[in-house]
């Protein structure tokens, strides 16, 4: 180091070329270098998809989730498995642990689908499995809304050019699309007239798709020439359809005389409403490791490529995450530059002097470049934390440079000479170095971390600690490079240094008067006093992972009776948001219910509900939010806020909600019936055929014949694809009239029509649309517990033996009852205690070589005592919790 001091001073302008060289290469870097608005944080969960269509939630997790949960169960790195049961589908979400490469798990996984196939049922599709798509993901929604077109078309729009639009755009993931239905040609057939003919709606599907053909017929060849040959019957309109025969024993039906074919629309999966307007809603997701910015850039440029060529559709940007990044980076970047000035005021009132000032400011910039060089060299990119890191580190840069330059100064007044500066150097040189040592250490254990939380604190250590090191170097190099060029025995001379004599003379006074004799004792004893009377307060500090956030917007989410429909909701929800507009014209209100059977992200989520109207609504004051918490009130529909999380607590997937697992259905049951609030509770009343054995064999029906016939009359059955253009329509072939009734539901066989009645019994039950297990064992979920609830639904009621008995299976609430948010909270804070302690005896063992002392140190530690309890005190006072921000600002005091 001596050498390289020494260098610097007798070569000044190698020194100030060679931090130029970094200069410009840091200035590449930021031209170059990722934006995004949390660190690259790894996927650790995979979803698995089963389809299996005509099954019931119960036989679903009987048949498919269960011996899928047992499959997976061998996957290596597995850390924990749920599983939720719907009508027809299941999934399973895996949870791997922190250092399980997701890939491999990927590959894995599809081995153990190749195996699991075998032992499904037979008309399962195979088991899907993917990488879950995060939230964090997700950077433009936006809404379409247009008063010329009808809702249908609008789909098809999206659906067919914006969406093919975007997926061209790199970086793009998963587009998810919300709101409206496709076009269809209905085939109505008249009931009581197929019955009458013996015909099935399956004889009529089968017409329509073997007239609607197109096939290949061989080729023909010359001496030359090859030439394909194809027979072809595409629909080109829907007279063609109409046109159809149905092949009797002697002659063929047309199918104008027992249907009837007209344009329609599929059946409504979900509904979007942009204030008063019927709209559909896209929701765009980038790949994990793309640029946000710039994928929210092309995102934009798309939009407003199409807003021109179709005028009539108006596009609303519902939400915009890029831009969020740049508001919250650039404030950092704004509370920088206001802190590289203060800094530089700061000193041109004690220095006063220009040249001095801008010199002492100079490791500012120079290190923030340099620490942005470093992220990028990591392959980092510029995110909340790392510019938090940047941010924390600028008070600290100037610290080295300005106790050598202060010591160049005053060792210096006479003479100018390179020995005399080296010597000024030496004399504190061992606490520069030792001082940034110290904040290295303090920053070092984040990389230690486990999991998301040692990724998304890696990018501050980093800045932080490349900021320091710089500095240090900076001012055992460049500064006296710099000093010695431009600062001459003249302007050295003209320093005016009265204010701070002045005030080392006070500091040093102040001094004399604490450690004499009869003060220190009583001020040492009053400080430790205050501190320890003040440590109690501590426990009544707010404690949250992260602040609140304050925004102009809220979400409420309202929660229909099971039993209606969609389009039941949807009428509901349009009558809602005009009162609510007529009150509020001021705000902008957005709302969406439904799913998707293609979207299995939000299947899977078992907090969603599909009758649950979200409605997101924008605002100008914290007076009109609490005017739209009472209209929601007034409705007689159970609602409730949705609180904004951050990203931050979305990654770290710290919902606070309590998880239930049954060892045994009676366990279920009586928590179920002790918690009527616990999720999922989502029961709707079913009609159920139970077919009679003796009359099928008698009429040599198979079971699965029934079902399929009844889901033909109620559903439909699909009769091929209409082709209009680059348009595929679907052709859908059903009843005329709704059948309400099934015992007037009659099943074609062998050319006779039975009545369903006669084949089995039809009952009412209320069945569960959606079963939950986790680690393999059926549970439950409570958002919330209040602070009696547990003990309440554990509790004995009787002491009586029998009573007691009943009880005593849930008395021990923390085998059975348990959060993962919580068991996530205790994993980082013994993580964090364990690194404190490793901090800890860090900085006492550098401190002890620094000293040359074992109690010294000690007592250095000590005295962060107060300071931590003075922090606290005044978050207390001022209102502020104790979060994620105000801990990583005590970890730089203790530095």
């Amino acid at each position: 180091m001596n050498k390289l001091i020494k260098f610097s001073i007798k070569h000044p302008i190698s020194i100030i070329m060679y931090f130029a060289i970094l200069t410009i290469v840091s200035l590449v870097s930021i031209a170059t270098i990722q934006m995004d608005f949390l660190p690259h944080i790894k996927e650790h969960n995979l979803l698995v998809s089963i389809i299996y269509t005509g099954m019931s939630a119960d036989q679903i997790r009987e048949v498919v989730t269960i011996p899928s949960e047992n499959a997976f169960s061998s996957l290596r790195g597995i850390k924990e498995i749920s599983s939720v049961s719907r009508d027809n589908c299941a999934f399973l979400k895996i949870k791997l642990h922190d250092n399980t490469n997701i890939n491999t798990a990927l590959i894995d996984s599809r081995q153990i689908i190749d195996q699991l196939q075998q032992s499904l049922p037979q008309d399962c599709t195979k088991p899907e499995v993917d990488i879950l798509d995060s939230e964090k993901n997700s950077v433009i929604k936006v809404a379409l809304t247009s008063k010329s077109k009808n809702i249908s078309t609008m789909r098809q729009i999206a659906e067919k050019d914006f969406k093919h639009a975007l997926q061209t755009i790199q970086g793009i993931g998963k587009i998810k699309i919300q709101g409206g239905c496709n076009e269809q040609i209905d085939v109505l057939y008249d009931t009581e007239k197929i019955y009458a003919l013996n015909i099935s709606p399956q004889q009529i599907s089968d017409a329509i798709i073997k007239t609607n053909f197109e096939y290949p017929a061989g080729s023909i060849k010359d001496s030359d020439n090859e030439y394909v040959l194809k027979t072809t019957g595409l629909f080109k309109n829907i007279e063609d359809i109409k046109n159809v025969k149905i092949p009797q024993e002697k002659n063929y039906l047309p199918l104008t005389e027992i249907a009837q074919i007209k344009k329609s629309t599929t059946e409504k999966k979900t509904f979007a409403f942009y204030n008063n307007n019927q709209c559909i809603v896209i929701d765009i997701h980038k790949k994990n490791n793309a640029n946000p910015l710039k994928t929210a850039a092309q995102i934009r440029k798309t939009i407003k490529s199409f807003s021109t060529d179709y005028p009539s559709i108006d596009f609303f940007i519902l939400q915009d995450s890029s831009k969020e990044i740049v508001k919250s980076i650039l404030s950092i970047v704004i509370s920088a530059l206001l802190g590289s000035l203060i800094t530089f005021f700061v000193i041109y009132y004690f220095f006063r002097k220009k040249t001095i000032s801008f010199l002492l400011s100079l490791p500012i910039p120079l290190c923030m470049m340099f620490a942005i060089l470093c992220l990028k060299i990591f392959g980092r990119s510029i995110n909340l934390f790392s510019l938090s890191g940047i941010s924390i580190a600028i008070g600290m840069l100037v610290d080295p440079a300005i106790v050598i330059i202060e010591n160049i100064i005053f060792n210096n007044k006479d003479e100018n000479s390179d020995e005399l500066i080296f010597n000024s150097i030496q004399q504190v040189k061992s606490s520069t170095i030792n001082s940034s040592l110290t904040t290295i250490i303090v920053f070092t254990p984040f990389f230690f971390f486990p999991g998301n939380f040692g990724e998304l604190f890696s990018d501050l250590s980093i800045s932080v600690i490349s900021s320091i090191i710089l500095s240090a170097l900076i001012s055992l190099t460049l500064l006296p490079a710099c000093y010695k060029l431009f600062l001459s025995k003249r302007k050295i001379q003209n320093i005016n240094l009265k204010l701070i004599s002045r005030s080392t003379f006070l500091y040093e006074k102040s001094l004399k008067y604490i450690f004499s004799k009869n003060n220190r004792k009583i001020i040492l004893t009053t400080l430790l006093t205050i501190s320890f009377l003040f440590l109690p307060f501590s426990f009544l500090i707010k404690k949250e992972f992260s602040p609140i956030i304050k925004t102009k917007s809220t979400i409420i989410s309202l929660d229909f009776p099971t039993n209606y429909s969609i389009e039941k909701i949807e009428k509901e929800t349009k009558k809602i948001i005009e009162d609510f507009l007529e009150i509020f014209p001021q705000c902008t209100i957005c709302a969406n219910a439904g799913i998707e059977i293609t979207d299995y992200e939000k299947l899977a989520d078992v907090f969603f509900n599909q009758n649950c109207v979200t409605f997101s609504i924008k605002f100008n004051s914290n007076k009109t939010k609490k005017l739209i918490d009472n209209f929601f009130k007034t409705k007689n529909i159970s609602h409730k806020k949705i609180q904004t999380q951050d990203l931050i607590t979305k990654t770290l997937e710290l919902d606070s909600f309590y998880i239930f697992s049954a060892e045994n259905q009676y366990e279920l049951n009586l928590f179920e019936k002790q918690n009527p609030e616990a999720l999922p509770s989502f029961k709707i009343k079913e009609h159920i055929f139970k077919p009679d054995e003796k009359t099928l064999n008698f009429f040599q029906i198979q079971k699965p014949d029934i079902s399929n016939y009844l889901y033909y009359f109620l559903e439909g059955i699909d009769g091929g694809t209409f082709f209009i253009g680059d348009r595929e329509i679907p052709i859908c072939v059903k009843p005329k009239t709704k059948i309400t009734d099934l015992n007037k539901i009659e099943i074609h066989f062998n050319k006779k029509n039975i009545p369903l009645s006669a084949l089995g019994k039809i009952s009412i039950c209320e069945n569960n649309k959606l079963l939950y297990r986790f680690n393999k064992k059926d549970s439950k979920i409570l958002h919330s517990i209040n602070s009696s609830q547990p003990k309440n639904s554990l509790k004995e009621k009787k002491s009586n033996g029998k009573e007691k008995s009943e009880i005593s299976i849930l008395k021990d609430k923390n085998k059975n009852l348990f959060s993962t948010s919580k068991q996530k909270m205790k994993e980082i804070i013994s993580s964090s205690i364990v690194i404190l302690i490793f901090v800890i005896i860090l900085l006492y063992c550098l401190l002890g070589a620094q000293l040359e002392s074992f109690l010294t140190p000690l007592i250095l530690l000590v005295s962060i005592i107060p300071g931590f309890t003075g922090a606290i005190f005044s978050l207390l006072i001022t209102g502020n919790s104790l979060n994620i921000n105000s801990l990583l600002s005590l970890i730089v005091l203790a530095g």
